[in-house]
Formats: structure tokens, C-alpha cells, sequence
């Protein structure tokens, strides 16, 4: 018939597998070609048989004139030969049993070979397993014919692990070092050795809270270079820490600054070296009278029985002597500093001033600091001072030891001397910046501002006036207290202590406000002693101005003390 088309017609070839010879349990692949030699594409069952057992079974569709590849997988069984059949081509397959693990080491690396006594080398072994079947291998690491480590490796057929250890030798000289029947050798040399000599401190005596510095050096005996950490220790604890680097044989200074917060002696360890620090607290003096204050060594006992006249010495050693003068405004801190001067040479014949310098407060000069000497009985004596002329006010503040003991308490002086504070010191109209209220001070009088902001202000008369002391205290009150109910309460503890009740009025202050006062008065060993209270509240605070003095000195005084009360002008 004409026009017919051939149908297709397949055959089969090629057969092929992956591996004739296999082990238990292994896989292979066989391989078989389909061709259509027809003129239309048809499809085609590919059948695989084992040992006469249809196994598998895939169709395969092919176009006129082509071929397609077909693939089977096979997996073992047991041992022997097996036979193959596709389509009626057929193959033989062996299968074996596996080989068993096996393992051989490969290689030996050890980094470094040459290792300082107490660092680490590092060992690395190939074991290669060279059966068919996974295993592991006990690899052990020989040190000079003693194991020393043992790591397990497992390892599956025909692949390859590494075994690594670290090794740290506590010997020098040469170690043969093993694993397996691979072997290499490493030279243990001497480590470096730091060494500490030569430790300092400087100043060897310092005051709390004043930095000293430590300084030592540092030597390396070993025979390699070598980086350490080295360390300042504090009385046995670790306070700082520096890293240094040096060769062999080399050495280097370091230095470390300590700070001490208390008073004590400090033991200053680096390295093996140490050496110890004196160190000086310090307190401070206060004049409750006369509100100046200085730095004083803990150790000084203070004498303040006269508050115009304060020692503060160490006995044996000398110290602090703090002298207060009433000056007249007039005075300049010169006249005054020649004028100690003077009395001081009548005093003592080679009171020698060796060195003196200006001191200058808002661009004016107020006084000296000074060095000087003098003999007291054969020995020779130094000293520091300063003298401040501030208002009505003459401070003359010195410390001395003898010549000997001088060069132990320069620092000490300069420290002391260094640190003394006058108050602020006001005449004439006068202002509380922190406070609010004002007042006029009569001539020649001062008023000391103080740190106390309950009692601001200290009044002291002139020089040349009968003492008595003034000052103003500030409480605060309840809402709507007036003047009178406050002086009562005061009257009532004072009557309470022994006080006699002299007076009591209402006070009238020269900007209108309106105050009360009282006087009272107490027997001091047959003396009259009186006590005056003024006092206006303004914006619920208490301005109460008190002044103390002999009934006599008083009653002298009355007017001035008038006066300045009825300039007072209250903060609002």
C-alpha cells in the first residue's frame, strides 16, 4: 500500500554496568541503549532481571531513528556471582565481602620544632583508612617513649581524618615526638625570665590623696626574647599593670603612678623588688571663731584653748603655728608683715627672712609667703609661712621644725602653708549675695562670711572698741510666727539655762519693717554677762542678729549696735 508509515521497531544493545565487581551491600548501575528503527515514535517496556527475578521495570518512549539511554540501579546481595538480564542481554556481576577497615598514617607535622620551655607545639597526623568498611584508630601521641595523649580518629572507608594534639614541654634539651611509626624531633630552649631590681619611689613620703611614682627595671636573663605582663602590687594586691618586650639579656625601666587614698605605709611590690611609701593623712582645721582653715598631718595634736593663738605640732617635730591679729582697716599688709617682722627679730635676734613673694587676691596684694630661719637655744630652725591682711584682720600662719627634721617636712610645710584660707572679709554696706539681706557696718567694724548658711555672718567691732560678738542667724519659721512668739520661745530656754530676763520690746528697722528684741543676762564668775536678741521674720525666715559681751562693753556699744540692727533689710 502506498503511503504507509513504517511502525516502530526497537532493539536492544549496549549493555553496560557501572562495576563487574562489587562489594556486599554495594550499588552499581547498569546501563542498556533502546533504538527505534520504525518511522513513528513508540513506546517501549525495558524489563531488568537478577538471577532469573524481574527486579525493575521502566518504559522508554523513542522517536523514528533514535536512541535513549536506560539505567538501573543494583544493589548487592550476598557474596558470589550474579547474573544480569535486560531484554535478553544478560551480564555477569561478582560480589564480595568488603574489605575491613585498615588505616596507615600518611604524615607527621609538628609546628614549631623549636618550642620555649613552657609554650606549646603543635602536632598534626594523616591516618588514612584504606578498607572498604568505616572504623576507628587509637592514634597516641609518644613523647620521648612515653604516651602522653590519645585521641580516637574514626574514619570511614578509603577516607582520611587528622589527628592533632598540643603538646607543652616541661624540660629543655631534644624530644622525639611520635605517632605511629611517623616520628619527628623538637628543641625545648630556655623560656624568657623576667627579673625586677633597682625598685623607687619618689617623693618617699606623700600626703593621702597625693600621687607618688614607682619606677624599676626590668631585666630579661632568659635566653629568648620574650612579652610579660609586669606588675605594681599594693601591700600583696595587683594595683597596675604594663606589658613590656625584651630580648635576651635586655632590660628596660617602667615606671607606674600610685595614688594612696589614707594615711599608712604602703609596701610597692614589682616583680621580686618592692620598697614602701610613708604616707601622710591629712585633716582639716576650722577656727570656729574665726572661720580660717588649714591642712594639718593627722598625726599633730591641735591647741586651741586660745582661738586667736592655735599650735598644732608633733611633739619633737614642731608644726603649725596659727596667730589672729585686730588691725585697723587702715593698715597694709605690708606695714603688718614688717611689723612681725620687727617684733620677731626683738624676739629672736637671727630671725631672718630668706625668701618672700606677693599675695594677690582680685589683683590686690593681701599678704606674704615666706621662708625663714631662726636659732632657739643652739638649734637651728626653718620654716614656712604666710601673712594675710584681710579687713580688720591680721593671720599669721607658719610651720617650723628643727633645720635637721627640715628636709622630711618641706612637703608637709608647703602642703600646710599652701592650703591656709582666710574668710571673706566685709566692711562698711554689705550685701548676702547667697542670702538676700543687707546691713551697714559701723566704722572699723568687720563681718566675716562663713560656710554656714544657717549662721552666714560673723560682726566683730573695731579694734580699738570693748569686745563684744555679733552675728546673724537665719531659720526658717511656720507661716504667719511673728517676731514677739519667736524671741518668747528663745526667752524660755534661755530662762531654762540660768539667764535673767532683762528687757523685752518691739523693734522698729529704718526701712519700716517691725522686729522684737531682748536682752538677758547670766553671773560668769562675778561677772555680768549680756545677751541681745533682735529679731524681724520676713517670708517665713527668722533674721535674728545676736550680739554677746560684758554688761559694761554693752551698754558702750548700745547705739553702735542700734544702728547697724535698723540697717538691716530683710531678704523678701
Amino acid at each position: 500500500m502506498l503511503g504507509c508509515t513504517e511502525p516502530a521497531v526497537f532493539s536492544v544493545s549496549g549493555l553496560t554496568v557501572s562495576s563487574r565487581e562489587v562489594s556486599t551491600g554495594e550499588s552499581c548501575t547498569v546501563y542498556v541503549d533502546v533504538s527505534n528503527t520504525g518511522g513513528l515514535e513508540g513506546a517501549y517496556d525495558v524489563v531488568m532481571s537478577v538471577a532469573g527475578v524481574q527486579t525493575d521495570v521502566k518504559q522508554v518512549t523513542v522517536g523514528p531513528g533514535a536512541t535513549e539511554r536506560v539505567s538501573f540501579d543494583f544493589t548487592s546481595g550476598d557474596a558470589g556471582s550474579v547474573t544480569i538480564d535486560i531484554n535478553g542481554l544478560s551480564t555477569n556481576v561478582v560480589i564480595r565481602e568488603p574489605r575491613p577497615a585498615a588505616f596507615e598514617l600518611v604524615s607527621l607535622a609538628v609546628e614549631p620544632t623549636s618550642v620555649v620551655l613552657g609554650e606549646s607545639c603543635y602536632i598534626s597526623a594523616i591516618v588514612r583508612n584504606t578498607g572498604e568498611v568505616g572504623g576507628s584508630y587509637d592514634a597516641e601521641l609518644v613523647v620521648d617513649g612515653r604516651v602522653v595523649e590519645m585521641k580516637q580518629v574514626s574514619c570511614a572507608g578509603g577516607a582520611a581524618e587528622t589527628a592533632d594534639f598540643t603538646f607543652t614541654p616541661t624540660s629543655g634539651g631534644a624530644s622525639e615526638v611520635a605517632v605511629g611509626d611517623l616520628s619527628q624531633t623538637i628543641e625545648v630552649i630556655g623560656p624568657a625570665i623576667f627579673r625586677t631590681s633597682s625598685v623607687s619611689v619618689s617623693p618617699e613620703k606623700v600626703f593621702a590623696g597625693e600621687a607618688a611614682t614607682v619606677r624599676a627595671t626590668v631585666t630579661n636573663t632568659g635566653d629568648v626574647a620574650g612579652t610579660q605582663s609586669v606588675a605594681l602590687a599594693v601591700n600583696g594586691r595587683q594595683s597596675d599593670s604594663q606589658t613590656v618586650t625584651l630580648g635576651p639579656g635586655g632590660s628596660k625601666s617602667v615606671s607606674f603612678t600610685f595614688t594612696p587614698d589614707q594615711g599608712g605605709t604602703y609596701r610597692l611590690s614589682v616583680g621580686e623588688a618592692s620598697t614602701s611609701l610613708a604616707v601622710v593623712a591629712l585633716e582639716t582645721y576650722t577656727s570656729l571663731i574665726y572661720h580660717y582653715s588649714v591642712l594639718y598631718p593627722s598625726d599633730h595634736v591641735v591647741n586651741d584653748a586660745d582661738p586667736s593663738t592655735v599650735m598644732i605640732k608633733k611633739s619633737g617635730t614642731g608644726g603649725l603655728a596659727l596667730l589672729l591679729d585686730r588691725l585697723s582697716l587702715e593698715r597694709t599688709p605690708e606695714e603688718y608683715f614688717n611689723g612681725i617682722k620687727e617684733g620677731k627679730k626683738k624676739q629672736l635676734p637671727d630671725w631672718t627672712v630668706i625668701s618672700e613673694a606677693e599675695v594677690v587676691e582680685d589683683g590686690i596684694v593681701i599678704g606674704y609667703t615666706f621662708d625663714y630661719s631662726n636659732t632657739v637655744d643652739g638649734t637651728v630652725w626653718l620654716g614656712k609661712g604666710v601673712v594675710l591682711k584681710k579687713g580688720g584682720f591680721g593671720y599669721y600662719a607658719v610651720y617650723t621644725t628643727p633645720e635637721v627634721d627640715w628636709r622630711e617636712h618641706l612637703a608637709i610645710a608647703t602642703t600646710c602653708i599652701d592650703s591656709f584660707r582666710a574668710p571673706p572679709v566685709k566692711t562698711g554696706d554689705y550685701t548676702s549675695a547667697a542670702h538676700g539681706f543687707s546691713l551697714s557696718l559701723p566704722d572699723g567694724w568687720c563681718l566675716i562670711e562663713t560656710s554656714d548658711a544657717d549662721w552666714p555672718v560673723v560682726f566683730f567691732v573695731s579694734y580699738e572698741q570693748p569686745v563684744i560678738v555679733g552675728s546673724m542667724y537665719l531659720e526658717p519659721v511656720p507661716e504667719g510666727m511673728l517676731a514677739e512668739e519667736y524671741v518668747s520661745l528663745l526667752n524660755s530656754q534661755l530662762l531654762e539655762g540660768g539667764f535673767a530676763l532683762v528687757r523685752e520690746a518691739e523693734f522698729a528697722f529704718s526701712d519700716g519693717h517691725k522686729g522684737h528684741e531682748s536682752v538677758t543676762s547670766e553671773d560668769v564668775d562675778g561677772t555680768q554677762w549680756m545677751l541681745r536678741l533682735i529679731v524681724v521674720i520676713e517670708s517665713d525666715v527668722a533674721h535674728r542678729l545676736t550680739f554677746s559681751g560684758t554688761t559694761a562693753n554693752q551698754n558702750t556699744m548700745n547705739a553702735i549696735v542700734n544702728n547697724l540692727a535698723r540697717s538691716l533689710v530683710p531678704a523678701e
